[in-house]
């Protein structure tokens, strides 16, 4: 029997007691990803009779080396066992992003932020003339303030999506059918406000909608988008991109939060959201990560000993809707040794809520010089099994190629610290 995990061929065998043995190990994937960066920031700034203009200039300069190869792993193909590089590319690109912003003291109680932005990435050779920006702020009186902002905004893709080949030429080498890629773009807008109940707590809230455009998605009709990129640990393998898919995220969050005095503090988080994206097919779809709600709530007291030294306890619990996913296509999962959806049905279901409680026990050895600090973290206490995501792991004994793969388990962090 053939297992595959991570990037190994496991052969093993029954031996006489009916339990399995390891014949060897088989590479069937070999990879190198690096990536560096070096950036540079200028910046200049002028007081003028109408407020504050400031100019500057943000570069980027990226180093790849991504090469990869991989052995075709389905028996029957007339390539089976063969290699494929899938990406073979040492490369530099800069990203550009000049800007202009004007700071605007109206009155004593507003405030008017405006701007231009700019972005040039040299690997794709895409362009933005100019991205405006507005922003807005007035204090109505001395609780009160508001806020409104809007603008336009521009984002490179993955570097790693630019130099993957779906295909190979006549010589073996990827085909690079991504390199020219656009960036994606989405249109903001968002009002807030914010008062202070008291001298000690804060309450804001802030409404915000968000349209995506240019966003790459399958030149094939599928339901592919890269939206959902960053959903997992894994690397995906999409076809042929172009700029043709859309998105809209638009929600309202509320915090409460008091500042630490007579020995406590607390911060209450609660938002509700909706994600939504189209891809190549034209079908409206919950994005992998519309949980639709999360909401926090943190907690933490402090009592001061008479020798000056302090004991602490802390709470935090965070519950969040449960992520997107859809059937399994099967067959196509056996045939690519992964989690493949169904298409027409993908992110048509959830898993279940994320829970999470923690509590932090502090105490706190104050001395003229040097202060101790012994603490223990008892991260999700309650040993809750939150859903990660569902993973390709053939069992033998059931039959079943999927599985679920689980976040963080209860897990007990002990720390001791001195500060001078």
């Amino acid at each position: 029997e053939n297992i595959f995990t991570n990037h190994l061929l496991v052969n093993r065998h029954l031996d006489s007691n009916n339990q399995y043995v390891n014949d060897s190990l088989t590479n069937i994937l070999q990879y190198t990803f690096t990536q560096s960066k070096l950036s540079g920031f200028a910046l200049y700034t002028k007081k003028i009779t109408a407020g504050t203009i400031s100019a500057g200039v943000n570069t980027d300069l990226y180093m790849f080396n991504f090469i990869d190869s991989a052995r075709n792993i389905n028996a029957g193909d007339a390539d089976y066992w063969q290699w494929r590089t899938r990406w073979d590319s040492k490369d530099q690109a800069v990203l550009l992003q000049p800007f202009i912003q004007w700071k605007y003291p109206v009155n004593d109680n507003v405030e008017l932020l405006a701007g231009l932005h700019s972005q040039y990435f040299s690997l794709s050779n895409s362009f933005v003339a100019a991205e405006p920006r507005l922003g807005l702020k007035w204090r109505s009186n001395e609780r009160n303030t508001w806020n409104f902002g809007t603008g336009l905004h521009s984002q490179i893709q993955p570097s790693y999506i630019y130099y993957y080949g779906s295909r190979n030429d006549a010589s073996g080498q990827p085909i690079l059918d991504n390199l020219r890629l656009g960036f994606t773009r989405s249109a903001h807008v968002i009002g807030g406000f914010q008062r202070m109940m008291s001298s000690t707590i804060r309450m804001k809230t802030e409404v915000y909608y968000q349209y995506l455009f240019n966003v790459p998605v399958e030149e094939e009709t599928s339901s592919f988008s890269l939206v959902n990129s960053g959903a997992g640990f894994s690397r995906f393998f999409p076809r042929k991109l172009v700029n043709t898919g859309t998105g809209r995220n638009y929600g309202v969050e509320l915090t409460v939060e008091k500042f630490f005095s007579k020995g406590y503090l607390f911060l209450l988080t609660g938002a509700l959201f909706e994600a939504k994206y189209q891809g190549s097919d034209k079908v409206w779809r919950d994005t992998d990560f519309n949980g639709n709600y999360a909401f926090n709530a943190l907690f933490t007291k402090e009592w001061t000993l008479k020798t000056r030294n302090t004991i602490s306890v802390g709470s935090k619990i965070t519950t969040a809707g449960g992520r997107r996913y859809g059937p399994v296509d099967v067959a196509a999962s056996e045939r690519e040794k992964d989690v493949v959806f169904e298409d027409a049905t993908r992110n048509s279901m959830q898993f279940r809520p994320y829970f999470r409680f923690d509590i932090r026990l502090n105490y706190k050895i104050n001395r003229p010089k040097v202060t101790h600090e012994i603490a223990v973290d008892l991260v999700n206490l309650l040993g809750t099994k939150n859903i990660l995501k569902l993973t390709y792991a053939p069992d033998p004994a059931t039959g079943n190629n999927i599985r679920e793969e689980y976040q963080l388990g209860f897990l007990p962090l002990f720390y001791y610290r001195i500060d001078f």
